[in-house]
């Protein structure tokens, strides 16, 4: 494109006196020398506008200034520092790179300094901001960091002049200065952004690795992002696949009545984010049609959608963040809530993962329990037994609900580590041998050891563990003495040892129950917590008096 006679580009020489460029060179070294230490000193971008726009000022004369930046998208120059523009002067404060109607504009668009004769005579010119504010002649330079544009300087003067070659070779230099502070302030913003970053999502991981199940995951992780975020409310819905539904499974600072409330995929914004696997936002989710939610984000403006995007790819889900403030999310914030929503949905779907498996091998041990308790049909009831007696005690006791059903798995599974003693040895009827004995003391430690990867019953170990232990520290497998054993192995050891006596076996038949009630008695302070025992007395004669 032909440019107009009055815009040239400037090629950098000049045919002055050599003391006038001597001295012209020596006032630019210092100007430049100075402005330099003082860009050293600062990592604010507005900083540094202002500082060049007042050092171009001061060195050439000019009683106008502008400092444009680019945005972070590269598409807008933003004023950020000035001289001689008045603050109550209506002026356009975002110029687009590119805009030949405007002279940062223009000069974004071009590889070196130009200049305008008279911007008041320039057909294209003549309505800017620069115009309307009486200037007349101008120069003005991008400054790039080699690949993008970072922004632009532009020089006014009230009457016409011609700008000297070394005055666009000054202005040369101090773009290559600021394009440098500002790479290098850039660099540190992104290194503090990123460390920044990096301690949010190490925060999240370790707040979800503390969560016990995928429930708590979801609120940990819906909170996490809230807090990230700075936003008002959200809520997290889990994709069920099968059913082709969204499933809301966590709210904050949102009616609980939303959750359970399943809806089909379909043309709502939460469905677009899970098809198109890309985040959305809103102006307005209180008028937002596509949001769905009706009065539930009743105050809600700023609302932005994030799918819960596995590394793989997958999307498993969303997040729905809000705010009560008209202050959209920017992209930033938008990066680094992405990134906590993929850190969520790779731990949600592990999560969900090893629930299965860990539900798949309960299961599995739940029937082994079982055929342990059918492998002699007189004893096929034995785990029950101890678990309805087991469960009386320890409500005697005070125990809490969560003991209690602690002590009802403990009495399911206490003996499953006899799995690995023969039939033989278990269906013996004349005296055991020591090497049978030694067999027979193993089972409880293989049996918190067959139990020991369901992480849901962890506490159901001891138990297992220790049932077989005596209050005097003559039991088996480690010679735990009083209360070293814990209250539950106490209470099933004494419900084991009645249920046992009451029970024929192959070795002996049952006893009565009068019987068992008086040896459990006599073994108070020996083999039982007499306060164990104390208890369980009492227990039976509630059941005796309720049985007639």
């Amino acid at each position: 494109m032909p440019q107009p006679s009055h815009v040239q580009k400037h090629p950098v020489r000049d045919r002055a006196q050599p003391s006038r460029i001597a001295r012209y060179r020596s006032a630019e070294k210092k100007a430049l020398l100075k402005l330099g230490t003082s860009l050293l000193g600062s990592l604010d971008p507005h900083e540094i506008a202002t500082l060049t726009a007042h050092t171009v000022a001061e060195f050439m004369e000019v009683p106008l200034v502008e400092v444009r930046l680019a945005d972070e998208e590269g598409r807008w120059l933003v004023l950020q520092g000035a001289v001689g523009v008045p603050e109550d002067e209506t002026r356009i404060d975002r110029v687009q790179i590119g805009d030949l109607a405007n002279l940062a504009g223009w000069a974004a668009s071009q590889e070196g300094p130009v200049t305008v004769a008279d911007l008041q005579k320039d057909s294209r010119f003549s309505n800017s901001p620069l115009a309307r504010l009486g200037m007349r002649s101008a120069l003005a330079c991008s400054f790039t960091n080699g690949f993008q544009i970072l922004g632009t300087i532009a020089a006014a003067s009230r009457r016409r002049r011609r700008f000297e070659p070394n005055e666009v070779h000054f202005l040369s230099l101090v773009a290559n200065q600021v394009a440098l502070a500002l790479e290098r302030t850039r660099l540190f913003i992104t290194t503090q952004n990123q460390l920044h970053e990096l301690a949010i999502l190490a925060e999240a991981a370790t707040s979800l690795r503390a969560a016990h199940t995928v429930e708590e995951m979801y609120t940990v992780l819906l909170n996490h992002a809230v807090k990230v975020g700075r936003a008002d409310a959200g809520l997290l819905c889990m994709v069920d696949r099968e059913l082709g539904e969204i499933v809301p499974c966590a709210v904050h600072k949102l009616p609980h009545a939303i959750l359970g409330k399943r809806e089909a995929i379909g043309d709502g914004l939460v469905s677009w984010v899970i098809q198109n696997n890309a985040p959305a936002s809103s102006e307005d989710l209180e008028k937002d049609p596509r949001i769905g939610l009706g009065e539930a984000v009743q105050g809600l403006h700023a609302g932005l959608l994030l799918p819960l995007r596995t590394t793989a790819g997958e999307v498993v889900g969303t997040l729905l963040l809000g705010r009560r403030r008209k202050d959209p999310f920017d992209v930033p914030e938008e990066r680094i809530l992405q990134a906590v929503a993929e850190m969520g949905a790779n731990a949600l779907q592990r999560a969900e993962l090893f629930e299965e498996l860990e539900q798949a091998y309960l299961q599995a041990v739940v029937a082994l329990s079982k055929a342990i308790d059918a492998r002699d049909s007189a004893t096929s009831h034995h785990s029950n037994r101890i678990a309805i007696l087991g469960a009386a005690v320890a409500e005697a006791m005070g125990c809490s609900r969560e003991e209690i059903e602690t002590i009802l798995w403990a009495a399911t599974l206490h003996d499953i580590g006899k799995i690995s003693i023969p039939d033989a040895i278990l269906h013996k009827t004349g005296p055991l041998t020591e090497d049978e004995w030694a067999l027979i003391r193993r089972h409880p430690a293989i049996g918190s050891e067959i139990v020991a990867p369901l992480r849901r019953l962890h506490k159901v170990l001891p138990m297992i563990r220790y049932h077989q232990e005596r209050w005097d520290g003559t039991g088996y497998p480690e010679g735990l003495k009083g209360e070293e054993i814990p209250l539950g192995a106490r209470i099933l050891s004494v419900v084991d040892a009645y249920v046992a006596m009451t029970e024929d076996r192959p070795y002996r038949k049952a006893r009565t129950h009068e019987q068992a009630m008086e040896e459990i008695r006599h073994q108070a302070r020996k083999q039982f917590d007499p306060r164990v025992v104390e208890v369980f007395c009492e227990v039976m004669e509630k059941m005796k008096e309720r049985t007639g």
